[in-house]
């Protein structure tokens, strides 16, 4: 009965020897996993980081960029504000023209009326006032 029992311990061995090692094999595939979720999470972190610093790059880019675009701007809103003073002027100037115009082509015809009926006008004066 001992070789059937030492037969037995042998069989128990050797199953718990090879569960072991199936065990062992399983915990060595988890570190191995673990260790390269890690190594996986840390790219993700240091790409997330380096975006993040990329994207912080361009804000302060953009911002200095906008900066000298509002500086340009407020250089040039005097010459903004005299070129439309200038066109407004220019506007008035010229409905003042053409008034003038339609004023001293009214006193025109009324000039040219005048010298065309003089004698007309003398006789109505002249029959006018008696003589």
């Amino acid at each position: 009965m001992a070789d059937s029992e030492s037969d037995g311990i042998r069989k128990a061995v050797t199953d718990l020897t090879m569960s072991v090692g199936r065990l062992t094999g399983t915990v060595e595939a988890m570190v191995a996993e673990f260790r390269s979720e890690r190594d996986s999470s840390a790219k993700s972190r240091k790409a997330v980081y380096q975006a993040l610093e990329d994207l912080r790059h361009e804000q302060h880019r953009a911002a200095s960029e906008i900066r000298d675009v509002s500086s340009r701007v407020e250089r040039m809103e005097p010459a903004v504000d005299d070129y439309n003073k200038r066109q407004v002027q220019l506007e008035t100037g010229g409905k003042l023209a053409r008034a003038l115009w339609w004023i001293g082509g009214g006193v025109m015809v009324m000039a040219v009326w005048t010298a065309s009926n003089w004698d007309k006008i003398l006789g109505a004066i002249r029959g006018w006032g008696g003589r």
